[in-house]
Protein backbone atom coordinates (compact mmCIF):
# COMPACT_ATOMS: atom_id res chain seq x y z
CA UNK A 1 0.00 0.00 0.00
CA UNK A 2 3.27 1.92 0.39
CA UNK A 3 3.74 2.39 -3.56
CA UNK A 4 2.71 5.30 -5.76
CA UNK A 5 -0.76 5.07 -6.78
CA UNK A 6 0.45 4.96 -10.80
CA UNK A 7 2.05 1.42 -9.80
CA UNK A 8 -0.88 0.41 -8.00
CA UNK A 9 -3.40 0.89 -10.91
CA UNK A 10 -1.04 -0.43 -13.40
CA UNK A 11 -0.69 -4.29 -12.98
CA UNK A 12 -0.88 -7.42 -15.19
CA UNK A 13 -2.77 -10.85 -13.38
CA UNK A 14 -1.14 -13.95 -13.94
CA UNK A 15 -3.00 -16.81 -12.98
CA UNK A 16 -0.87 -19.93 -14.10
CA UNK A 17 3.04 -18.67 -14.04
CA UNK A 18 5.63 -20.68 -14.45
CA UNK A 19 8.02 -18.67 -13.33
CA UNK A 20 10.26 -19.16 -10.21
CA UNK A 21 7.63 -17.01 -8.60
CA UNK A 22 4.30 -19.49 -9.66
CA UNK A 23 0.76 -18.67 -9.45
CA UNK A 24 -2.51 -20.51 -9.53
CA UNK A 25 -6.61 -19.26 -9.58
CA UNK A 26 -6.59 -19.02 -6.03
CA UNK A 27 -3.41 -16.80 -5.74
CA UNK A 28 -2.75 -15.04 -9.07
CA UNK A 29 0.64 -13.77 -9.63
CA UNK A 30 0.32 -9.72 -10.41
CA UNK A 31 2.86 -7.70 -12.10
CA UNK A 32 3.00 -4.14 -11.19
CA UNK A 33 4.91 -1.77 -13.46
CA UNK A 34 5.88 1.84 -13.53
CA UNK A 35 3.44 4.10 -16.05
CA UNK A 36 4.58 5.19 -19.01
CA UNK A 37 5.04 9.27 -19.60
CA UNK A 38 1.90 10.94 -21.62
CA UNK A 39 3.57 11.64 -24.92
CA UNK A 40 6.50 9.93 -25.04
CA UNK A 41 6.82 7.88 -28.31
CA UNK A 42 8.60 4.98 -27.10
CA UNK A 43 8.08 4.59 -23.68
CA UNK A 44 10.53 2.92 -21.09
CA UNK A 45 10.33 0.55 -18.61
CA UNK A 46 11.50 1.83 -15.01
CA UNK A 47 10.53 -0.68 -12.51
CA UNK A 48 8.21 -3.80 -12.46
CA UNK A 49 7.32 -5.59 -9.06
CA UNK A 50 5.56 -8.72 -8.85
CA UNK A 51 3.80 -11.01 -5.97
CA UNK A 52 1.74 -14.13 -5.98
CA UNK A 53 -0.89 -14.93 -3.78
CA UNK A 54 0.87 -15.99 -0.43
CA UNK A 55 -0.42 -19.82 -0.30
CA UNK A 56 2.27 -22.23 1.13
CA UNK A 57 1.76 -24.45 -2.40
CA UNK A 58 3.44 -21.76 -4.08
CA UNK A 59 6.87 -20.85 -4.88
CA UNK A 60 8.38 -17.74 -3.72
CA UNK A 61 5.04 -17.04 -1.75
CA UNK A 62 6.80 -15.08 0.55
CA UNK A 63 8.96 -12.88 -1.69
CA UNK A 64 8.60 -9.83 -4.22
CA UNK A 65 10.25 -9.95 -7.14
CA UNK A 66 11.44 -6.29 -8.69
CA UNK A 67 13.08 -5.80 -12.48
CA UNK A 68 14.88 -2.37 -12.70
CA UNK A 69 16.12 -0.97 -16.16
CA UNK A 70 18.82 0.36 -15.33
CA UNK A 71 20.00 3.84 -17.13
CA UNK A 72 23.49 3.45 -16.22
CA UNK A 73 24.05 0.23 -17.48
CA UNK A 74 21.65 -0.16 -20.31
CA UNK A 75 20.64 -3.20 -18.94
CA UNK A 76 17.86 -5.03 -16.74
CA UNK A 77 18.79 -5.56 -12.97
CA UNK A 78 16.89 -8.45 -11.06
CA UNK A 79 16.53 -8.32 -7.40
CA UNK A 80 14.69 -10.74 -4.81
CA UNK A 81 13.19 -9.31 -1.55
CA UNK A 82 12.53 -12.14 0.98
CA UNK A 83 10.05 -11.57 3.60
CA UNK A 84 9.48 -14.90 5.10
CA UNK A 85 11.70 -14.17 8.17
CA UNK A 86 9.32 -11.10 8.95
CA UNK A 87 12.51 -8.87 8.50
CA UNK A 88 12.97 -8.34 4.64
CA UNK A 89 15.94 -9.43 3.00
CA UNK A 90 17.03 -8.29 -0.37
CA UNK A 91 19.02 -10.34 -2.79
CA UNK A 92 22.37 -9.39 -4.16
CA UNK A 93 22.00 -8.07 -7.68
CA UNK A 94 20.67 -10.54 -10.55
CA UNK A 95 20.78 -13.70 -8.26
CA UNK A 96 21.27 -17.16 -9.22
CA UNK A 97 17.92 -18.26 -8.85
CA UNK A 98 16.73 -15.32 -11.70
CA UNK A 99 19.39 -16.09 -13.71
CA UNK A 100 18.15 -19.96 -14.28
CA UNK A 101 15.47 -18.38 -16.89
CA UNK A 102 16.53 -14.71 -17.41
CA UNK A 103 20.18 -15.59 -18.06
CA UNK A 104 21.84 -17.22 -21.00
CA UNK A 105 22.06 -20.64 -21.71
CA UNK A 106 24.51 -21.54 -19.48
CA UNK A 107 22.75 -19.84 -16.68
CA UNK A 108 25.09 -16.70 -16.86
CA UNK A 109 24.48 -13.23 -17.54
CA UNK A 110 25.01 -12.50 -21.10
CA UNK A 111 26.13 -9.89 -23.74
CA UNK A 112 23.06 -7.74 -23.25
CA UNK A 113 22.15 -8.57 -19.56
CA UNK A 114 19.29 -10.57 -18.00
CA UNK A 115 16.56 -11.16 -20.78
CA UNK A 116 12.65 -9.94 -19.75
CA UNK A 117 10.51 -13.08 -20.64
CA UNK A 118 7.10 -12.59 -21.51
CA UNK A 119 4.34 -14.34 -24.19
CA UNK A 120 4.13 -13.37 -27.63
CA UNK A 121 1.90 -10.59 -28.05
CA UNK A 122 -1.92 -10.91 -27.84
CA UNK A 123 -1.20 -14.62 -27.06
CA UNK A 124 -0.60 -14.22 -23.21
CA UNK A 125 -2.01 -18.05 -22.30
CA UNK A 126 -1.01 -16.98 -18.98
CA UNK A 127 -3.17 -14.01 -18.25
CA UNK A 128 -6.39 -13.08 -17.09
CA UNK A 129 -7.57 -11.75 -20.75
CA UNK A 130 -4.96 -12.54 -22.62
CA UNK A 131 -5.99 -14.82 -25.29
CA UNK A 132 -8.35 -13.95 -28.84
CA UNK A 133 -10.06 -17.32 -27.90
CA UNK A 134 -10.52 -19.42 -30.91
CA UNK A 135 -12.83 -22.20 -30.06
CA UNK A 136 -15.99 -22.26 -27.94
CA UNK A 137 -14.08 -24.38 -24.90
CA UNK A 138 -10.80 -21.36 -24.93
CA UNK A 139 -13.71 -18.83 -24.77
CA UNK A 140 -15.76 -20.70 -22.15
CA UNK A 141 -12.35 -21.28 -20.14
CA UNK A 142 -11.05 -17.77 -20.58
CA UNK A 143 -14.76 -16.30 -18.75
CA UNK A 144 -14.65 -19.21 -15.78
CA UNK A 145 -10.49 -18.20 -15.37
CA UNK A 146 -11.48 -14.91 -14.98
CA UNK A 147 -13.99 -15.48 -12.95
CA UNK A 148 -12.24 -17.89 -10.48
CA UNK A 149 -9.67 -14.78 -10.78
CA UNK A 150 -11.76 -12.10 -9.54
CA UNK A 151 -13.21 -14.57 -6.75
CA UNK A 152 -9.73 -15.09 -5.34
CA UNK A 153 -8.88 -11.36 -6.09
CA UNK A 154 -11.51 -9.78 -4.11
CA UNK A 155 -11.08 -12.41 -0.98
CA UNK A 156 -7.51 -12.31 -1.12
CA UNK A 157 -6.37 -9.05 1.52
CA UNK A 158 -2.99 -9.10 -0.53
CA UNK A 159 -4.46 -7.44 -3.58
CA UNK A 160 -6.28 -4.73 -1.06
CA UNK A 161 -4.33 -1.85 -1.85
CA UNK A 162 -4.59 -2.12 -6.16
CA UNK A 163 -6.78 -0.34 -7.72
CA UNK A 164 -9.92 -1.89 -7.36
CA UNK A 165 -11.94 -0.24 -10.16
CA UNK A 166 -8.61 -0.79 -12.50
CA UNK A 167 -9.30 -4.34 -12.24
CA UNK A 168 -13.28 -4.59 -12.41
CA UNK A 169 -12.61 -2.53 -15.59
CA UNK A 170 -9.25 -3.48 -17.29
CA UNK A 171 -9.18 -7.21 -16.38
CA UNK A 172 -12.78 -8.27 -14.77
CA UNK A 173 -14.68 -7.17 -17.49
CA UNK A 174 -16.56 -10.53 -18.42
CA UNK A 175 -15.19 -10.95 -22.10
CA UNK A 176 -12.73 -13.34 -21.21
CA UNK A 177 -10.43 -13.08 -24.17
CA UNK A 178 -7.65 -10.23 -25.20
CA UNK A 179 -8.95 -6.70 -23.74
CA UNK A 180 -6.53 -6.12 -21.04
CA UNK A 181 -4.28 -2.85 -22.03
CA UNK A 182 -2.15 -2.89 -19.35
CA UNK A 183 -0.93 -6.51 -21.25
CA UNK A 184 -0.43 -4.44 -24.21
CA UNK A 185 1.34 -1.67 -22.48
CA UNK A 186 3.83 -3.83 -20.68
CA UNK A 187 4.67 -6.33 -23.74
CA UNK A 188 5.44 -2.85 -25.68
CA UNK A 189 7.77 -1.78 -22.64
CA UNK A 190 9.36 -5.44 -22.38
CA UNK A 191 10.02 -5.86 -26.12
CA UNK A 192 12.01 -2.56 -26.58
CA UNK A 193 14.13 -4.19 -23.96
CA UNK A 194 14.68 -6.74 -25.09
CA UNK A 195 15.70 -5.07 -28.53
CA UNK A 196 17.91 -3.12 -27.23
CA UNK A 197 19.88 -6.85 -25.45
CA UNK A 198 19.66 -8.64 -28.35
CA UNK A 199 21.17 -5.85 -30.49
CA UNK A 200 24.47 -6.30 -27.90
CA UNK A 201 24.25 -10.00 -28.09
CA UNK A 202 24.27 -9.60 -32.12
CA UNK A 203 27.00 -7.43 -32.11
CA UNK A 204 29.84 -9.96 -29.54
CA UNK A 205 28.58 -13.03 -32.45
CA UNK A 206 31.76 -14.09 -35.03
CA UNK A 207 32.11 -12.19 -38.16
CA UNK A 208 29.55 -9.39 -37.40
CA UNK A 209 30.96 -6.55 -38.88
CA UNK A 210 30.93 -8.50 -42.80
CA UNK A 211 27.29 -10.01 -41.97
CA UNK A 212 26.00 -7.25 -40.39
CA UNK A 213 24.29 -5.72 -43.65
CA UNK A 214 22.84 -9.36 -44.26
CA UNK A 215 21.36 -9.20 -40.79
CA UNK A 216 19.43 -6.27 -41.04
CA UNK A 217 17.91 -7.35 -44.39
CA UNK A 218 17.16 -10.55 -42.69
CA UNK A 219 14.75 -8.54 -40.82
CA UNK A 220 13.37 -5.79 -42.72
CA UNK A 221 14.17 -6.95 -46.50
CA UNK A 222 12.53 -10.27 -46.36
CA UNK A 223 8.86 -11.58 -46.78
CA UNK A 224 7.92 -14.25 -44.26
CA UNK A 225 4.74 -13.98 -42.46
CA UNK A 226 1.83 -14.13 -45.32
CA UNK A 227 3.49 -14.71 -48.66
CA UNK A 228 -0.02 -16.15 -50.01
CA UNK A 229 -0.74 -12.21 -49.71
CA UNK A 230 2.55 -10.49 -50.09
CA UNK A 231 1.66 -6.87 -52.05
CA UNK A 232 5.30 -8.08 -53.38
CA UNK A 233 4.11 -11.31 -54.99
CA UNK A 234 4.95 -14.99 -54.13
CA UNK A 235 7.23 -15.52 -57.30
CA UNK A 236 10.60 -14.19 -55.44
CA UNK A 237 10.67 -11.70 -58.65
CA UNK A 238 10.81 -8.78 -56.25
CA UNK A 239 14.51 -8.09 -53.70
CA UNK A 240 12.29 -9.30 -51.00
CA UNK A 241 9.89 -11.37 -52.55
CA UNK A 242 8.73 -14.82 -50.57
CA UNK A 243 10.94 -16.83 -52.60
CA UNK A 244 13.69 -14.87 -52.45
CA UNK A 245 16.83 -15.79 -50.82
CA UNK A 246 20.55 -14.71 -49.92
CA UNK A 247 22.19 -15.11 -53.73
CA UNK A 248 22.11 -11.32 -54.32
CA UNK A 249 23.21 -10.89 -50.48
CA UNK A 250 25.94 -13.45 -49.90
CA UNK A 251 28.60 -14.86 -52.66
CA UNK A 252 28.08 -18.29 -53.39
CA UNK A 253 31.07 -19.31 -51.12
CA UNK A 254 30.19 -18.12 -47.84
CA UNK A 255 26.46 -19.37 -48.44
CA UNK A 256 28.38 -23.43 -49.01
CA UNK A 257 29.47 -23.29 -45.44
CA UNK A 258 26.12 -21.94 -43.94
CA UNK A 259 24.95 -25.28 -43.93
CA UNK A 260 23.89 -26.24 -39.97
CA UNK A 261 20.76 -27.93 -40.13
CA UNK A 262 21.37 -28.37 -36.73
CA UNK A 263 18.72 -25.92 -34.74
CA UNK A 264 16.12 -27.44 -37.35
CA UNK A 265 12.78 -28.99 -36.02
CA UNK A 266 14.46 -32.85 -36.17
CA UNK A 267 10.67 -33.85 -37.73
CA UNK A 268 11.20 -31.99 -40.66
CA UNK A 269 15.30 -34.10 -40.90
CA UNK A 270 13.40 -37.03 -42.10
CA UNK A 271 14.14 -37.08 -45.67
CA UNK A 272 10.63 -36.66 -46.36
CA UNK A 273 9.52 -33.53 -48.81
CA UNK A 274 9.42 -30.65 -47.16
CA UNK A 275 5.55 -29.88 -47.42
CA UNK A 276 4.54 -33.53 -46.61
CA UNK A 277 6.44 -33.30 -43.66
CA UNK A 278 5.04 -29.92 -42.36
CA UNK A 279 1.50 -31.15 -43.07
CA UNK A 280 2.32 -34.70 -40.45
CA UNK A 281 3.01 -31.79 -38.10
CA UNK A 282 -0.14 -29.72 -38.60
CA UNK A 283 -2.28 -32.59 -38.53
CA UNK A 284 -0.71 -33.89 -34.81
CA UNK A 285 -1.02 -30.47 -33.91
CA UNK A 286 -4.68 -30.35 -34.98
CA UNK A 287 -5.00 -34.03 -32.68
CA UNK A 288 -3.56 -32.37 -29.98
CA UNK A 289 -5.93 -29.14 -29.86
CA UNK A 290 -8.63 -31.64 -30.04
CA UNK A 291 -7.51 -33.49 -27.02
CA UNK A 292 -6.58 -30.49 -25.03
CA UNK A 293 -10.31 -28.25 -25.96
CA UNK A 294 -11.76 -31.63 -24.60
CA UNK A 295 -9.86 -31.14 -20.95
CA UNK A 296 -10.47 -27.57 -21.10
CA UNK A 297 -14.18 -28.03 -20.71
CA UNK A 298 -13.21 -30.81 -17.85
CA UNK A 299 -11.46 -27.54 -16.51
CA UNK A 300 -14.44 -25.00 -16.91
CA UNK A 301 -16.75 -27.52 -15.12
CA UNK A 302 -14.00 -27.72 -11.88
CA UNK A 303 -13.31 -23.58 -12.08
CA UNK A 304 -17.06 -23.28 -11.49
CA UNK A 305 -17.23 -25.26 -8.82
CA UNK A 306 -14.00 -23.61 -6.79
CA UNK A 307 -11.88 -25.87 -7.42
CA UNK A 308 -7.80 -25.33 -8.63
CA UNK A 309 -6.71 -26.87 -11.47
CA UNK A 310 -3.87 -26.77 -12.66
CA UNK A 311 -4.61 -25.14 -16.15
CA UNK A 312 -3.38 -26.25 -19.52
CA UNK A 313 -3.05 -24.55 -22.79
CA UNK A 314 -2.64 -24.86 -26.26
CA UNK A 315 0.93 -23.94 -27.57
CA UNK A 316 1.11 -26.26 -31.14
CA UNK A 317 1.39 -23.72 -34.74
CA UNK A 318 -2.13 -23.65 -35.70
CA UNK A 319 -4.55 -21.03 -34.42
CA UNK A 320 -5.23 -18.03 -36.38
CA UNK A 321 -8.99 -18.95 -35.81
CA UNK A 322 -10.53 -19.97 -38.72
CA UNK A 323 -10.78 -23.88 -38.84
CA UNK A 324 -8.90 -26.35 -38.57
CA UNK A 325 -8.63 -28.00 -42.30
CA UNK A 326 -9.06 -24.21 -43.35
CA UNK A 327 -6.01 -23.03 -41.47
CA UNK A 328 -3.64 -26.19 -42.37
CA UNK A 329 -4.68 -25.60 -46.26
CA UNK A 330 -3.96 -22.18 -46.13
CA UNK A 331 -0.69 -22.41 -44.17
CA UNK A 332 0.53 -24.91 -46.41
CA UNK A 333 -0.46 -22.91 -49.80
CA UNK A 334 1.73 -19.92 -47.78
CA UNK A 335 4.75 -22.14 -47.30
CA UNK A 336 4.35 -23.39 -50.80
CA UNK A 337 4.84 -19.50 -51.64
CA UNK A 338 8.24 -19.36 -49.89
CA UNK A 339 9.98 -22.45 -50.76
CA UNK A 340 12.72 -22.30 -53.90
CA UNK A 341 15.62 -21.10 -52.35
CA UNK A 342 18.44 -23.69 -51.20
CA UNK A 343 17.50 -26.53 -49.64
CA UNK A 344 18.67 -25.31 -46.01
CA UNK A 345 16.49 -22.16 -46.42
CA UNK A 346 13.94 -23.77 -47.13
CA UNK A 347 14.00 -25.84 -43.91
CA UNK A 348 14.15 -22.76 -41.96
CA UNK A 349 11.37 -21.39 -43.63
CA UNK A 350 9.32 -24.55 -42.70
CA UNK A 351 11.23 -24.60 -39.05
CA UNK A 352 9.42 -21.43 -38.53
CA UNK A 353 5.76 -22.68 -39.49
CA UNK A 354 6.51 -25.68 -37.28
CA UNK A 355 7.88 -24.36 -34.24
CA UNK A 356 5.35 -21.14 -34.45
CA UNK A 357 2.93 -21.01 -31.27
CA UNK A 358 -0.68 -20.24 -32.44
CA UNK A 359 0.59 -19.17 -35.56
CA UNK A 360 3.09 -16.68 -34.66
CA UNK A 361 6.25 -17.44 -36.31
CA UNK A 362 10.02 -16.63 -35.76
CA UNK A 363 11.66 -14.56 -38.68
CA UNK A 364 13.30 -17.74 -40.63
CA UNK A 365 15.62 -15.36 -42.18
CA UNK A 366 16.77 -13.96 -39.67
CA UNK A 367 17.59 -17.51 -37.57
CA UNK A 368 18.69 -18.91 -40.75
CA UNK A 369 21.77 -16.06 -41.06
CA UNK A 370 22.94 -16.78 -37.01
CA UNK A 371 22.26 -20.78 -36.69
CA UNK A 372 22.88 -21.81 -40.25
CA UNK A 373 26.76 -20.81 -39.09
CA UNK A 374 26.19 -22.36 -35.58
CA UNK A 375 25.03 -19.41 -33.53
CA UNK A 376 22.79 -20.15 -31.22
CA UNK A 377 19.39 -17.63 -31.46
CA UNK A 378 17.85 -19.36 -28.93
CA UNK A 379 18.18 -16.85 -26.19
CA UNK A 380 16.99 -14.20 -28.59
CA UNK A 381 13.16 -14.65 -27.75
CA UNK A 382 11.33 -13.24 -24.48
CA UNK A 383 9.04 -16.90 -24.81
CA UNK A 384 9.21 -18.39 -21.49
CA UNK A 385 9.20 -22.00 -23.23
CA UNK A 386 12.99 -22.89 -24.41
CA UNK A 387 13.81 -22.96 -28.41
CA UNK A 388 10.04 -22.06 -28.23
CA UNK A 389 11.54 -19.39 -31.30
CA UNK A 390 8.01 -17.89 -31.75
CA UNK A 391 8.49 -14.55 -31.45
CA UNK A 392 10.67 -12.26 -33.83
CA UNK A 393 12.36 -8.50 -32.93
CA UNK A 394 10.83 -6.10 -33.39
CA UNK A 395 12.35 -5.15 -37.07
CA UNK A 396 12.42 -1.40 -36.46
CA UNK A 397 13.59 -1.41 -33.25
CA UNK A 398 16.16 -4.14 -33.49
CA UNK A 399 18.11 -2.24 -36.53
CA UNK A 400 17.71 1.13 -34.40
CA UNK A 401 19.75 -0.23 -31.19
CA UNK A 402 22.39 -2.18 -33.59
CA UNK A 403 22.93 1.80 -35.21
CA UNK A 404 23.11 3.21 -31.49
CA UNK A 405 25.91 0.42 -31.64
CA UNK A 406 27.88 2.22 -34.80
CA UNK A 407 30.54 4.34 -34.22
CA UNK A 408 29.94 7.69 -35.70
CA UNK A 409 31.97 7.33 -38.95
CA UNK A 410 30.54 3.98 -40.05
CA UNK A 411 28.71 3.54 -43.54
CA UNK A 412 25.95 1.43 -41.94
CA UNK A 413 25.11 4.62 -39.39
CA UNK A 414 24.92 6.79 -42.75
CA UNK A 415 22.20 4.82 -44.06
CA UNK A 416 20.08 5.58 -41.26
CA UNK A 417 17.77 8.00 -43.12
CA UNK A 418 17.27 6.43 -45.44
CA UNK A 419 15.72 3.55 -43.25
CA UNK A 420 13.95 5.76 -41.23
CA UNK A 421 12.13 6.89 -44.75
CA UNK A 422 11.47 3.75 -45.33
CA UNK A 423 10.02 2.35 -42.02
CA UNK A 424 12.57 -0.01 -41.47
CA UNK A 425 14.19 1.95 -38.42
CA UNK A 426 13.65 5.16 -36.35
CA UNK A 427 15.37 8.69 -36.94
CA UNK A 428 18.02 9.40 -34.59
CA UNK A 429 15.44 11.37 -32.74
CA UNK A 430 12.19 9.86 -32.45
CA UNK A 431 8.81 11.78 -31.90
CA UNK A 432 5.57 11.33 -32.11
CA UNK A 433 5.02 13.87 -34.34
CA UNK A 434 7.74 11.89 -36.77
CA UNK A 435 5.65 9.15 -36.39
CA UNK A 436 2.13 10.72 -37.13
CA UNK A 437 3.76 12.07 -40.48
CA UNK A 438 5.69 8.50 -41.39
CA UNK A 439 1.52 7.07 -41.17
CA UNK A 440 0.38 9.74 -43.10
CA UNK A 441 2.73 8.78 -46.55
CA UNK A 442 1.53 6.24 -49.34
CA UNK A 443 1.95 3.04 -49.01
CA UNK A 444 3.43 2.76 -52.72
CA UNK A 445 6.13 5.54 -51.53
CA UNK A 446 7.06 3.68 -48.48
CA UNK A 447 7.27 0.40 -50.78
CA UNK A 448 9.57 2.00 -53.07
CA UNK A 449 12.07 3.76 -50.38
CA UNK A 450 11.66 0.32 -48.91
CA UNK A 451 13.23 -1.49 -51.97
CA UNK A 452 16.01 1.30 -52.00
CA UNK A 453 17.10 1.14 -48.72
CA UNK A 454 17.34 -2.84 -49.10
CA UNK A 455 19.11 -2.66 -52.65
CA UNK A 456 21.88 -0.67 -50.77
CA UNK A 457 22.41 -2.91 -47.68
CA UNK A 458 22.41 -5.46 -50.32
CA UNK A 459 25.29 -3.92 -51.80
CA UNK A 460 27.11 -3.35 -49.04
CA UNK A 461 26.60 -7.02 -47.36
CA UNK A 462 27.90 -8.71 -50.83
CA UNK A 463 30.73 -6.39 -51.01
CA UNK A 464 31.64 -6.84 -47.23
CA UNK A 465 31.35 -10.65 -47.54
CA UNK A 466 33.85 -10.78 -50.62
CA UNK A 467 36.87 -9.58 -48.58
Amino acid sequence: CCLPKSYRSKFAIIHSSISAQTSDVLGPRVILFSPAKAGVFLPQLKTAISFNGGSPDLHNADNVEVIYNSQRTGQLQLYDIDFSGGRPRRSAENPQACLGCHGDRSGEIGAGGPKPIFEDSDEWTRAVQGVHACSDSEARLARSLEAAVERSFRANPRYRCLDQGIAHDHHFSGHGSSTAAELTELDDMLELLNDRRIAKVIQATPDYERFKYAIMGSLACFEYQNCSSSPLGPDGAAANGCRADFSKWIPTAVLGGMSDVGPVDPRLLTGAPIPAAVRAVFERSADDWQRIERAQLKLVERLDKGQNPAIEVYRGPLGTCNGREGEIATRLANLAAKLGGSRVLDLYKADGEVRSVRGHLFNPFFKYVFSSRGIDVGGFSMDPIADAYTRSPVAGLLITELLKLEPWNSELLRLQPALASAGMALPADPTQAWYEAFGKIDGAVRSERAKRACGQLERLSFSALSR
